[in-house]
């Protein structure tokens, strides 16, 4: 499954990116900087199963855009209903906000329905996670186009692996790290390589 990821840097980003790695899914960040037309074609070049996002940040209208991408939401009477001519592969759309809002999941509604999950059903789904199978789905910025979506395997651990070693990055180092986390340099540099040292 494809889940994409459609946030500003927050602590829910990194619990998604890890969780969704855990289970074996691919995570499909979206560039906070995309609008409608952007985000429809991720959406569906990539066949996303799920959709987080925020209903706002700052002035910047998150859930609004995807009203205007996915209308059925506004129709939708449970979120388990969802169903969308236009992205037909798109099961549920969770949004990280306080209110609830028609044919969506709230963020805390999934936190409280993963504990019905049991500790051996989580530890068999993430003993058949193959670390040659695509983790990410990358978009570029689509400079020259529309985006391009660059597929990473979990061996991408090696490459930050790699890089840290050369960097000599060691459990008592600082990484300040201000770039976005949907882009390769945001994520790789900064929480994996972290977890990876220890930084």
């Amino acid at each position: 499954d494809k889940v994409a990821i459609w946030l500003t840097n927050r602590p829910e980003w990194l619990h998604i990116l890890f969780a969704v790695a855990k289970i074996g899914a691919v995570l499909v960040p979206i560039n906070t900087r995309f609008r409608t037309k952007d985000v429809e074609y991720v959406l569906r070049q990539s066949d996303t199963h799920m959709l987080i996002t925020t209903d706002h940040s700052g002035p910047i209208g998150y859930l609004d855009m995807v009203r205007q991408v996915i209308p059925e939401l506004d129709t939708c009477t449970t979120p388990q209903t969802l169903g969308s001519a236009a992205f037909p592969a798109l099961r549920r759309v969770i949004v990280l906000s306080e209110p609830w809002y028609a044919g969506t999941l709230r963020w805390a509604d999934v936190i409280a329905a993963g504990q019905a999950v049991s500790p051996a059903q989580r530890r068999a789904r993430q003993h058949a996670v193959d670390p040659d199978a695509t983790a990410l789905i990358m978009y570029t910025s689509g400079t020259t186009g529309f985006p391009k979506g660059v597929m990473q395997s979990h061996s991408m651990l090696r490459i930050v692996t790699d890089q840290a070693n050369r960097l000599a990055v060691r459990p008592t180092d600082v990484i300040l790290m201000y770039l976005p986390l949907f882009h390769c340099f945001g994520l790789y540099e900064g929480p994996l390589m972290s977890i990876i040292t220890g930084a």
